[in-house]
């Protein structure tokens, strides 16, 4: 009886030493997803296809070195809300993009044909698929800061 009651310690043993490695092993990677590329503090406080991204829009609209850059990580309809107060038919979380220079949208045209300018470029980004959501050209500056922290970009453009 003695042997059986040690075995059963030994058995419990093995198993709890495998549940703490499974634990560990659990951690670890709930650690490594946090600190992924997608992860705010991977870049800066933006992941780094994000950068690539707003850099190729930038220089697309006109200005390759945009005065001021500033992202925040948000929901679609906050951010869309802040720049217009329209409705959305999604609300996933995206980063909103604010861009201050000189640009032209040379892929849209006003009801006359002329080219659409300003010196605000908007964007929201879907920060799970990279897609650009919504993009808007204009003069006004929106409070980026009423969404959350933000973090700049213009350093790394």
């Amino acid at each position: 009886m003695k042997r059986k009651s040690k075995d059963k310690g030994r058995c419990k043993m093995k198993w709890s030493l495998k549940a703490l490695v499974l634990l560990v092993l659990a951690g670890g990677l709930l650690l490594e997803v946090g600190v992924n590329q997608n992860s705010p503090a991977a870049s800066g406080g933006v992941p780094s296809w994000l950068v690539s991204l707003v850099r190729q829009v930038a220089a697309n609209n006109g200005d390759a070195h945009p005065t001021n850059a500033q992202a925040v990580l948000t929901t679609r309809q906050r951010a869309v809300t802040l720049d217009s107060a329209s409705r959305v038919d999604s609300d996933q979380p995206t980063y909103y993009v604010v861009l201050r220079g000189q640009f032209a949208d040379t892929h849209a045209r006003t009801p006359d044909g002329r080219t659409i300018y300003g010196t605000v470029l908007t964007l929201t980004v879907d920060s799970a698929t990279h897609r650009i959501l919504d993009f808007g050209l204009s003069d006004r500056v929106p409070a980026v800061a009423q969404l959350g922290p933000v973090s700049d970009l213009a350093d790394q453009l």
